[in-house]
């Protein structure tokens, strides 16, 4: 190795060195004194088209090119705070909060949504609700006030206030910045988007608890500077009489909505699954899928589905999730499969697994009140004679 190799390698190093050194000095800066430089927190945004040839802004999705030091920030910020959300965010919220699931929602509206015709006093009612530009109209100083009510310390109410109102994008337009903006409310730099704003209500159909979901709506709006998009919220009945069903839709404003509809991006409808439901998934996993592939590399569909739903039938037996003491009051009795029919749209598929799942399965004694002396299976089997 020559002299000039061995000085290019050394001079390399020690550059990477003092970058490390800077960026980690820029690191606790920030957590020391609450400020950080305004290019750190400047962000490009590049417009992707939705559909080909795209030709006005509403045919566009904008994605943020963050600095990689601000992230280092934010995702320090987000390691410490990951096991706070559990504990302070209701179970109903199931997204982008660890050991829960967007898809315990999915399922939770599934079976609501099948009993919504059980008949009862003033009926069954769900609410499909959706929040105009949810994240684009939502105040800083709403979310800087929940923490505060959370409990969250002085400090760290700073540090998000800073990251919000710091935040400067620029578009690129055909390569290049057309200059900084300052940003006032909303998600800003954020390049995902979340499911908070995707919202199911499901209640009785009386004038008295439609009345108390009202003021609920208004309040939240005058405190966040969110309102409820009812051009597109709708409303689902079950055996409710169209003088009552009129008299919600004039409280309300919403409109009526057709079921099967779509939640989460995932198919709701009563009854046993068809292949016409999801069709449109299909399509869209086509479409995904490179063509150049073929099928190398891709596993069995069928294994992978049947695996799922063996992971399923266990979580059902095992957990105390959300959904999981929904559909267990439906499909078990004495923590056996029910033998009769209901109307489900997630039974038919697991009652031909769950069977698997109890005969490779076996209890582990903690709590006698879950104990059942007569159906358990305590010795692999029948008795011997």
């Amino acid at each position: 190795m020559t002299c000039y190799v061995r000085f290019l390698l050394i001079l390399k190093l020690k550059k990477r060195y003092l970058a490390v050194q800077d960026v980690n000095l820029a690191v606790q800066d920030f957590f020391l004194k609450g400020k950080f430089l305004t290019n750190l927190n400047s962000n490009l945004i590049v417009l992707i088209p939705k559909v080909p040839g795209a030709d006005n802004m509403g045919e566009f999705r904008p994605i943020a090119l963050a600095n990689f030091q601000f992230k280092i920030i934010t995702k320090t910020l987000a390691d410490r705070l990951a096991s706070v959300p559990p504990r302070v965010i209701s179970t109903q919220q199931c997204g982008f909060i660890h050991g829960r699931q967007i898809s315990d929602c999915v399922l939770v509206a599934s079976e609501a949504i099948n009993v919504l015709q059980k008949k009862c006093f003033a009926g069954n009612l769900a609410l499909k609700i959706d929040i105009r530009k949810a994240f684009d109209t939502l105040e800083w100083s709403f979310l800087i006030s929940v923490l505060q009510q959370f409990g969250f310390s002085p400090i760290f109410c700073a540090w998000i206030e800073e990251i919000l109102r710091s935040a400067r994008l620029s578009i690129l337009v055909n390569g290049k910045a057309v200059g900084f903006f300052n940003c006032l409310r909303g998600r800003g730099f954020d390049s995902y988007v979340l499911y908070a704003d995707d919202i199911m209500i499901f209640c009785k159909a009386s004038k008295v608890n439609i009345k108390c979901i009202l003021p609920i709506f208004k309040q939240y709006g005058k405190a966040s500077d969110q309102l409820i998009n009812q051009a597109k919220s709708k409303y689902y009945g079950g055996t409710i009489s169209s003088v009552r069903l009129s008299v919600i839709a004039n409280l309300l404003g919403f409109s009526a909505g057709q079921i099967p509809f779509t939640y989460l991006g995932c198919p709701i409808f009563q009854g046993k699954p068809r292949a016409i439901y999801f069709q449109a998934i299909v399509d869209r996993i086509k479409v995904k899928l490179a063509s150049c592939k073929g099928g190398l590399g891709l596993r069995s569909v069928r294994r992978i589905n049947e695996s799922l739903i063996l992971k399923l039938s266990w979580t059902l037996l095992a957990s105390d999730e959300q959904w999981v003491v929904l559909c267990r009051s439906r499909f078990l009795r004495h923590h056996l499969p029910i033998s009769y029919a209901v109307k489900s749209s997630i039974w038919s598929g697991l009652k031909r697994y769950i069977q698997v799942v109890f005969s490779n399965s076996r209890w582990l004694i903690e709590d006698e009140l879950r104990v059942f002396y007569w159906t358990d299976d305590w010795l692999g089997g029948t008795l011997p004679n």
